[in-house]
């Protein structure tokens, strides 16, 4: 652990709703056909609400390009995002 540097990320918390909301997107393992009949592999994007661990918004897309940064996340709670 020599010659390390100080950490570069500084530990947040949220103590109320809505606070701080995470989002994370990842590749799954389903395969979508486009309408042009082209099959290419789907993308999951969630929100998760920090305070209460829950999943406040999610979508899924069919390539990184066309995710939830490039339009309106779905909500399904009271955490609402857009672009």
């Amino acid at each position: 652990m020599a010659h390390r540097p100080t950490g570069v990320f500084t530990p947040t918390f949220a103590s109320r709703p809505g606070e701080q909301v995470q989002i994370d997107s990842t590749p799954i393992d389903v395969m979508v056909v486009l309408d042009d009949g082209l099959p290419v592999r789907a993308d999951l994007t969630i929100a998760i609400d920090v305070a209460t661990r829950t999943i406040c918004a999610a979508d899924r897309s069919r390539n990184r390009l066309e995710g939830a940064s490039k339009r309106v996340v779905r909500s399904s709670g009271s955490c609402t995002m857009a672009q």
